[in-house]
């Protein structure tokens, strides 16, 4: 009995024993046939700290980096100059044995257009992108067109070029559409019946009242253009988000403001012209 127990746990280590050599004979076999391939990773600038997987594995370039055949996550830390809105450069790559992998990477710095007035549409291949005041982040190296659109004024197009990390700032004057009075026939007709009927009086009166309220439109338009202005710089000069947030609120409500007024002032002034000159007329 002793001797038939002494012979069963020889067989039991025996066979575990050529079980594990399997296994690890198996697993080299395996590791051995699995095809690899090799990557090139570059960017701009340089020495940066690139991850594959989330593993740090060196900083670019990486040059001819040998890696089993499959699809992995690259990603590149961004520089430490670059503005807080560049984001980290990463990338889905596959690597293979039939050719050799390579990417490069590009950091670029982020757009800042304004404009004045404010709250103007900004449009990208007829892409709505935002208002201003607008930061365009991440945008590939190349040439740009924007156009700016608000209502009451021209369109605009601003052109750049983005080249490198710098941050750009482009302050744009939107300039106002024309004001005319359009007078109809029937118009002249009517008007020329008030100077012969004596209503030149009533003319002066209106004339003087709409020129009060375009000069009145033209003080308040002003005065939001300074508060505007004011919230603005708040905005540039707040870190707090939240609070930053808030000043443009309120820069985009007052610049709201001032253009309504603008366009009340105008209105009100090509009144007070049209009044004026039909006294004139009834003068002569």
């Amino acid at each position: 009995m002793k001797v038939f127990r002494v012979l069963f746990d020889r067989t039991v280590t025996f066979g575990l024993t050529v079980i594990v050599l399997s296994a690890a004979l198996w697993s080299d076999t395996v590791s051995a046939q699995r095809v690899r391939g090799v990557v090139s990773i570059t960017s701009d600038p340089s020495d940066l700290p690139l991850f594959i997987d989330d593993r740090l594995v060196g900083r670019t370039p990486l040059i001819d980096y040998s890696l089993p055949s499959g699809s992995y996550l690259f990603r590149i830390t961004r520089p430490e100059t670059s503005s807080w809105d560049v984001l980290d450069w990463q990338r889905e790559v596959t690597v293979s044995a039939e050719e050799a992998t390579t990417a490069h990477a590009v950091f670029v710095g982020p757009v800042v257009v304004r404009s004045d007035p404010f709250g103007a549409e900004v449009y990208m291949n007829s892409l709505l992108l935002g208002t201003t005041p607008i930061r365009l982040a991440n945008l590939t190296p190349g040439p740009y067109t924007i156009a700016l659109r608000k209502s009451g004024f021209q369109e605009t197009l601003q052109a750049f070029i983005v080249r490198d990390t710098l941050q750009q700032v482009f302050d744009v004057t939107l300039a106002i559409e024309s004001a005319s009075v359009k007078r109809s026939p029937q118009s002249d007709a009517s008007t020329f019946g008030d100077m012969v009927t004596g209503r030149h009086r009533l003319s002066k009166k209106l004339g003087y009242a709409t020129l009060g309220l375009g000069l009145l439109f033209t003080g308040m338009a002003l005065n939001s253009d300074r508060k505007a202005d004011q919230a603005y710089s708040n905005y540039l000069r707040t870190a707090d988000p939240t609070r930053s947030e808030g000043f443009y609120q309120r820069a985009a409500s007052q610049d709201s403001r001032t253009s309504t007024y603008a366009v009340a002032a105008q209105i009100n002034f090509a009144g007070a012209f049209y009044f004026f000159l039909s006294r004139a007329f009834h003068s002569r």
